[in-house]
């Protein structure tokens, strides 16, 4: 992979947000599917031009390959850099999981679990078209067999639990505590939601993504490829989701304008997306239907077995609800400041989050 790094500073609009009460829908900017996509200032977006130096020079240095920073549709800020690792070289594990390059030059990624997000976002979509019940059994729409555990306790695990991660199953689906009495992160019980989004539109993952909200949104490069280092293994997924930071940018727009995209609602209950960034169970606030959720007393992650005291990343806006995958994929949105920030690459480390957050935002760390 060949890029170079560029950086662009690039008056303010807002959008109806979620979380928020509305304001001006008509003030508001959705980049096109083709052509230029606008770009506007710092400072307009509030932020300090050298905070946000700060957090590139920090980002580039954690093996970032792209980082974009969005405010209220508009770009602030766009760069790319080279992956490089200890010994100079990425990890084995950004090679497979970087997946190609757009006609500019920059990376295509398998974003790992930030995919959840996206799945989530297609539930509401089934949701408001009447095929998809939060409070329906799993084995309703994939029938009894679908994990190991015995079926009468299969058929009390809800689309609810795969999307808040209480299915209380273990990572080989094998029943572990009663549905909706724990917390527990697994990405093998949520991945169920993939054959049961199929099952209720009848098409592939990839076409329900493309027709809801890839080609709507103007998601150019962004497909599920099949993984082949997950062949025959019981804990990864079979397929990832493979994308940009462009094309997450947009979705993120899309999040802040609660579900619509230039007057158009993708979602026919709009409520279910403020659902789907709430708490979304008792053990573990910080987490809604798969989001994550800053601000919150306490948070678990993992197996859920540490209770940590205090927001995900203290340094962050308390509003921040984000879309995480491993190696520090993210998309972080934040409704009370109009900013969506999209980070992909390799891993950066443990720190990465609250470091990055409080330079942005010129806060002590």
């Amino acid at each position: 992979m060949s890029m170079k790094s560029r950086s662009r500073f690039l008056s303010v609009f807002t959008m109806p947000l979620v979380l928020l009460p509305a304001i001006t829908f008509a003030e508001s900017y959705f980049p096109p599917g083709e052509g230029n996509w606008e770009t506007t200032s710092a400072e307009s977006a509030n932020l300090d031009p050298e905070n946000i130096k700060g957090a590139l020079e920090y980002a580039k240095s954690k093996s970032t390959s792209s980082l974009l920073i969005i405010h209220n549709g508009r770009i602030v800020s766009e760069n790319y850099w080279q992956v490089s690792g200890e010994g100079g070289q990425p990890s084995p594990r950004y090679e497979r999981m970087h997946r190609g390059d757009t006609a500019e030059g920059h990376p295509i990624e398998d974003v790992a679990s930030v995919q959840k997000s996206i799945i989530s976002f297609l539930a509401g979509t089934a949701i408001g078209e009447g095929g998809l019940s939060l409070d329906e059994s799993v084995t309703t729409y994939l029938g009894v067999g679908w994990s190991k555990a015995a079926e009468a306790q299969e058929k009390t695990v809800l689309i609810r639990h795969l999307m808040s991660m209480t299915t209380g199953l273990g990572n080989k689906l094998q029943y572990q505590v009663p549905a909706g009495t724990r917390w527990r992160y697994n990405t093998v019980a949520y991945s169920r939601m993939v054959p049961v989004l199929e099952k209720v539109f009848d098409a592939s993952i990839n076409d329900i993504t493309s027709a809801r909200v890839a080609k709507p949104i103007g998601m150019a490069n962004t497909s599920w490829m099949e993984r082949p280092w997950a062949r025959g293994s019981e804990t990864a997924n079979s397929v990832g989701l493979a994308t940009t930071a462009r094309d997450l940018g947009r979705f993120g727009i899309l999040i802040l304008s609660g579900g619509e995209w230039n007057g158009r609602p993708l979602l026919k209950k709009p409520d279910y997306l403020a659902e789907s960034l709430s708490s979304s169970q008792i053990h573990n606030k910080a987490y809604g239907l798969l989001w994550w959720l800053n601000g919150k007393e306490s948070s678990r992650s993992g197996a859920g077995d540490e209770l940590r005291i205090g927001a995900m990343i203290p340094s962050a806006p308390d509003d921040m609800v984000g879309a995480y995958g491993a190696l520090g994929r993210k998309v972080y949105i934040v409704p009370g400041m109009g900013l969506v920030v999209v980070r992909l690459g390799d891993g950066p480390g443990s720190a990465f989050n609250n470091a990055f957050w409080s330079l942005l935002l010129g806060k002590e760390h």
